[in-house]
């Protein structure tokens, strides 16, 4: 089984979710304060889309970071972004980020097939 590509596949998965998060997370947030009927005053309309800016950035960076994460697991490289990444993960996000932390330590760590990649690479 080729592990280094699953743990490619599992990171492109992550960076399209960030980057559809991204893309949705202005257009939504706006949408829903005009739903609820919030009221925005003139001097907070810039706070407001510099916020939605910023965090529409932060998104598409995480997507950028994540995309080119897997393109390098799957040569053989990064094992150190990758091993910090899923220590992250398992913090931020318990059920779905334990197992994917667990999976990404294994195979940058404990299996021998794929930990002499890291070392051929290295």
């Amino acid at each position: 089984m080729n592990h280094l590509r699953n743990l490619q596949l599992v990171n492109y998965f992550t960076a399209a979710f960030y980057a559809a998060l991204g893309i949705v997370l202005a257009p939504l947030t706006v949408g829903l304060l005009h739903l609820f009927g919030a009221e925005i005053r003139p001097g907070e309309v810039a706070g407001l889309y510099g916020g939605l800016a910023l965090g529409t950035a932060i998104c598409l960076g995480l997507a950028a970071f994540a995309f080119t994460m897997g393109r390098r697991i799957a040569r053989g490289s990064w094992r150190w972004p990758q091993t910090i990444y899923a220590v992250i993960s398992a913090a931020n996000n318990p059920p779905i980020g334990m197992v994917y932390a667990a999976y990404a330590m294994w195979v940058c760590w404990a299996n021998p097939e794929t930990r002499g990649a890291f070392e051929r690479a290295a």
